[in-house]
């Protein structure tokens, strides 16, 4: 057959051989009658109407298709057609809940099931949102990747990074900072391909992209596209959405799929794409760019008017009568071998070996980033040259002295609960879309990523106490012997650690700051109230009493007072604080109790960071 007669289909066809030859773990995806339906909380006006406060809507609608290695796939439809949620559910990144329902199948070379399970073996995924860590560059960024991802030398896991820097054209950005919303270093473009080199750092079978072309100018986009063509002429198997591509871009589109109301419209060859929909008698204009025509075309206005509704029930007869049957034998014609998932297995790193990955990331970012550190110490020392003056010499047993100078102790405390608490609520905040990405990546565990977060911060969670304790302490009259100053310091550092684990336990349980911050002073507000200074310890009230065990205030506050107070000796006519204020529990087991909470909450807040860990979408 001479070259001129080989058809667009062959030619694509051929393609996908070359590309099944090329690679040793090719991957054809196939999925059959997807369908994905949410429940809806109505308004007041429409439940009103309807009698009833939930409905049920249909996302996507029995998609059925499929891609290959070799063909870029693209999929396109206006906003609302559900072009994401398609992807979403083919890489089983939906969660399933009371309110999802989620019916069909998605197979690899067309034996497989694909799970999220299997899909961390087969393929990568890459968010609309760029999900980078924020103070590395792109080559720090792609090394890090390397480090947890591939099982292979450090010099070969180097010599790939400035493979897939050259590859991805970032050799010139590959020193700069990526830099976040507040900061932006990288153009979008920079960190659109260092976000896809990331992902592709151990070369998977399988790319999926959610508007990989998003927010940037027409020439980036472009260049995007043609890296996924690359990428899949290598034997890659590539599936992006899209919203509205340039004329320039589309050109170099191999197949396509397009969406209304959650169905698909087309699906096919985009060179063939203008002839089909002239062939149902919506032609689209010369000179124009298709995209845009089919934007024009697939849009639905809600709520849906009967013109809407005409439209797609026209639309999808013609693609069940004309394209349907043709998209099913094309499936059928390419056979791949079964998927060696051993082959493609990636082994975890140990557990030790994440710990310093994790830690040198943690460490650099407290390098370049040392505004918190800074405000942290800066406070501790205000609030100390605050307390100085205030409670100035409190030295002897008169009772005001002491009870002026138990509150100075108290306030202390105080200050230390709210600047452990707040000043570590939002720690897995800021990270969390790169947790979750990295996590479900398997690149690491949530023992060894939360375990690098702690031990990173600590050293200055101990400075802090120290500096206060250096301050305050001789200035207010507090007893100076050197076993009365170790106890302080050790006290409050206590103190700290434990409100810095209970700043840990509910940053692990919101996912956004706003709800994380709204909700703290639940948190330290009952800490302070049942700290035993403005109510005596043995008053409370037996049905709201057992909360006293949980402040670590209360165990810091009597354990300070004892250190204090109990080695004093007093005259007959002299008040003994220890026992004025009923503290019998002894500085022993205040310690071991707050070590016990510190230890508690911060296994809790581990727990909790694992089993939030949703499906990353």
């Amino acid at each position: 057959m001479s070259k001129s007669t080989i058809t667009p289909q062959e030619d694509l066809f051929k393609a996908v051989q070359n590309a099944i030859e090329r690679r040793k773990n090719p991957v054809k995806l196939t999925f059959e009658n997807l369908e994905y339906e949410v429940e809806v909380k109505l308004n007041a006006q429409d439940a009103k109407a309807k009698g009833q406060k939930t409905m049920r809507q249909r996302i996507v609608k029995g998609a059925s298709g499929y891609a290959l290695p070799g063909q870029a796939l693209y999929i396109m439809g206006s906003s609302g057609a559900g072009k994401t949620s398609l992807l979403n559910l083919i890489s089983d990144r939906i969660a399933s809940t009371r309110a999802n329902k989620m019916s069909g199948k998605v197979l690899i070379n067309d034996t497989v099931p694909l799970t999220q399970s299997t899909f961390g073996q087969v393929a990568s995924y890459v968010m609309q949102d760029d999900v980078l860590f924020h103070n590395f560059t792109p080559r720090e960024a792609l090394r890090f990747a390397a480090r947890l991802k591939l099982p292979i030398s450090i010099q070969e896991q180097d010599k790939r990074v400035e493979d897939l820097l050259h590859e991805l054209g970032l050799l010139g950005a590959a020193d700069t900072l990526i830099g976040n919303a507040r900061f932006k270093s990288l153009s979008g473009g920079e960190r659109k391909r260092t976000a896809i080199g990331v992902e592709l750092i151990s070369d998977p079978s399988m790319i999926l992209l959610d508007e990989p072309t998003s927010g940037l100018d027409s020439f980036k986009a472009l260049s995007i596209v043609k890296l996924l063509q690359k990428l899949a002429r290598n034997g890659m198997t590539v599936i992006a959405t899209l919203h509205q591509p340039s004329s320039e871009a589309f050109t170099i589109f191999d197949r396509l799929i397009l969406m209304a109301d959650g169905h698909i419209m087309y699906q096919g060859l985009a060179r063939d794409s203008t002839k089909y929909f002239s062939s149902i008698g919506l032609n689209c204009p010369l000179f124009s760019n298709p995209a845009d025509y089919y934007m024009k075309v697939l849009t639905i206005n809600y709520p849906k008017q009967e013109s809407d509704e005409k439209k797609l029930t026209f639309m999808m007869n013609s693609y069940d009568q004309r394209q349907k049957s043709i998209v099913q034998k094309e499936q059928s014609q390419i056979k791949i071998q079964e998927f060696d998932f051993n082959e493609s297995r990636i082994q975890q790193t140990g557990f030790c070996f994440q710990m310093k990955q994790l830690i040198g990331r943690n460490s650099l970012n407290q390098r370049r980033d040392p505004r918190q550190t800074f405000v942290k110490i800066f406070q501790t020392i205000f609030m100390a040259l605050v307390i100085l003056p205030i409670f100035w010499d409190l030295s002897g047993n008169g009772f005001v002295v002491q009870m002026g100078l138990a509150g100075a102790i108290f306030f202390m405390l105080v200050n230390m609960t709210f600047g452990g608490v707040l000043g570590t609520i939002l720690v897995f905040q800021d990270e969390r879309p790169v947790f979750l990405r990295e996590f479900s990546n398997r690149m690491y565990q949530v023992p060894a990523y939360y375990l690098a977060k702690v031990l990173v911060e600590t050293p200055v969670m101990a400075l802090n106490p120290l500096l206060n304790a250096i301050i305050v302490y001789f200035g207010i009259g507090l007893t100076a012997t050197a076993s009365q100053f170790f106890y302080f310091y050790l006290i409050t550092l206590m103190v700290s650690f434990c409100a810095a684990s209970i700043g840990y336990f509910v940053s692990s349980l919101f996912e956004k700051e706003e709800d994380a911050v709204g909700m703290a002073p639940l948190f330290v507000l009952p800490q302070v109230i049942f700290g035993g200074f403005f109510a005596n310890s043995g008053n409370y009230p037996v049905w709201i009493g057992w909360l006293q065990y949980l402040s670590p205030l209360r165990y810091g506050q009597e354990a300070l007072i004892i250190n204090e107070f109990l080695p004093r000796t007093y005259k007959s006519n002299e008040i003994n604080l220890v026992d004025y204020l009923k503290y019998d529990l002894g500085m022993t087991k205040c310690l071991v109790i707050m070590l016990a909470l510190i230890i508690g909450f911060r296994i809790i807040s581990m727990i909790f960071l694992r089993l939030l860990v949703s499906k990353f979408q």
